[in-house]
């Protein structure tokens, strides 16, 4: 069993340990005000790759590439797999990937790549935050190791920030876990603030008895 609980909710925290719940590892939320957020900021790193043959690129945009979806669906799992998780993420199969572009097709419009060559190189998904109608929610922002150090999370920030501006979105809303450095960073140096931790507990159940 898992539960999830703010820190600083300290009935919660008495209540998950006296159960025998330990604690498994922690993510910060935080959030952006993208409606006041100075692009300018970040425009030199998109300005700068784009001299040196980057791209980025809405999902959408790259329909007439047959190899958008197999090269997409690649990167997504690559990157995935390096991001901290309490355990290894089910990845979905070329097939699964895309019967969810057509069935969820909303999920994919404020999804952007950063392609080199050729090459699908670094991904930043943005998703529509429940019920909250001028909110973003930061879900993946990931580069392939080859490529990192180069300021791609950056300009990919850069366009993910734009179209939240563009769009009427005066939020966007991330977690981390704590063992993200990279991102934790990068989320620090965007600015993003009300930082709330949440730490996730797990207990392991045994059956006593009979099956």
């Amino acid at each position: 069993m898992r539960a999830w609980t703010r820190q600083d909710r300290e009935e919660s925290l008495r209540f998950l340990a006296a159960r025998g719940f330990a604690e498994e590892m922690r993510t910060f939320h935080s959030s952006l005000d993208s409606s006041a957020f100075d692009l300018s900021a970040l425009e030199r790193y998109l300005l700068r790759l784009e001299k040196y043959g980057y791209e980025f690129k809405r999902f959408d945009d790259l329909a007439t590439d047959p190899q958008r979806n197999p090269k997409t669906h690649e990167l997504y799992c690559e990157v995935t797999l390096d991001i901290p998780a309490p355990e290894p993420p089910k990845l979905p199969s070329i097939k699964e990937f895309e019967e969810k572009i057509l069935r969820s097709p909303e999920l994919f419009t404020a999804y952007f790549l950063a392609l080199h060559q050729g090459h699908y190189v670094g991904l930043c998904i943005l998703l529509p935050h429940g019920r909250a109608r001028r909110e973003l929610y930061a879900d993946t922002l990931g580069i392939k190791r080859a490529y990192r150090g180069r300021g791609i999370a950056q300009a990919l920030s850069y366009t993910g920030i734009e179209y939240a501006k563009n769009h009427g979105y005066s939020l966007i809303s991330a977690d981390s876990f704590v063992e993200n450095h990279r991102i934790g960073a990068l989320l620090d140096g965007l600015g993003f603030g009300n930082k709330t931790v949440w730490t996730l507990f797990s207990k392991s159940l045994k059956r006593e008895g009979n099956a």
